[in-house]
């Protein structure tokens, strides 16, 4: 069961990061009609949840991580297109204090983070009670990590590649601390292994081969998520991985 979740999660992850670049790269009016289909399977992603949750099976397990994908994917394609961001679309000002970067860096993501409370938070009633779980593990983990990830840059980290924002979002680069680590991207990375251990515990002693298999998924997404934490710590070069995407300027501009 492992091996099938590490397949499934890692290629998924390759797949959904590199469709989502190319698309955010993309002309307007094709990114509209990109969002208007990706919109429709979403309702219908939304629509499957209780049927889902109710499917204690390989089938439903593996179904229930791709609902989790399509819905992570629209809410975050809203943010890379421009749809669904903030009230603020300036750059911070030079020498900003504390108080008012944190306040515009807030400013520009608000009205997409609340959109990311409450999509995950219906999923959460559409699924409460039933055996399947997936599809909320996906999400719950998909959404912890990237709250962890803002934070951290917006603290500091060593590393970013501001190449992967679309033009009509560079500002958002201006509230970011970059060039040295905090002490917060090291217990991120600490608290992030801590929990992947907890979780590999959970996942190795479940008896039900569906239920182990969810827990599968939840871990690796989790050891993918930490990973990406240490990227933001030391140069990498891991946008190679997306190069077929072909998103302009993806690679260059690290620091």
């Amino acid at each position: 069961m492992i091996w099938l979740a590490i397949s499934v999660v890692v290629v998924s992850w390759w797949l959904f990061t590199g469709v989502a670049l190319w698309a955010a790269h993309q002309p307007r009016d094709l990114r509209r009609l990109f969002f208007a289909g990706l919109s429709a399977l979403a309702l219908v992603a939304l629509w499957l949840v209780p049927t889902i949750g109710s499917e204690l099976s390989t089938r439903g397990t593996l179904l229930g991580f791709l609902i989790g994908l399509v819905l992570w994917s629209w809410l975050e394609l809203s943010y890379l297109f421009g749809f669904l961001t903030g009230p603020v679309s300036e750059s911070c000002p030079p020498m900003a204090s504390l108080a008012t970067r944190l306040q515009g860096a807030v400013g520009t993501t608000l009205y997409h983070e609340l959109a990311v409370i409450f999509v995950v938070g219906l999923v959460c009633l559409l699924a409460m009670g039933r055996d399947n779980q997936t599809v909320t593990h996906t999400l719950t983990i998909l959404w912890l990590m990237r709250w962890s990830a803002k934070i951290n840059l917006f603290s500091g980290v060593r590393t970013y590649n501001g190449s992967w924002l679309p033009r009509h979002l560079q500002h958002i680069d201006s509230y970011l601390r970059v060039g040295q680590n905090t002490w917060l991207v090291y217990a991120s990375l600490v608290a992030g292994i801590f929990c992947s251990v907890m979780l590999f515990q959970v996942a190795s002693t479940a008896e039900n081969p569906s239920l182990q298999l969810s827990y599968w998924f939840a871990l690796v997404l989790l050891v993918l998520g930490t990973l990406e934490h240490l990227f933001l710590m030391v140069p990498s070069r891991e946008a190679v991985l997306w190069r077929w995407a072909k998103a302009p300027e993806l690679g260059e501009n690290q620091t």
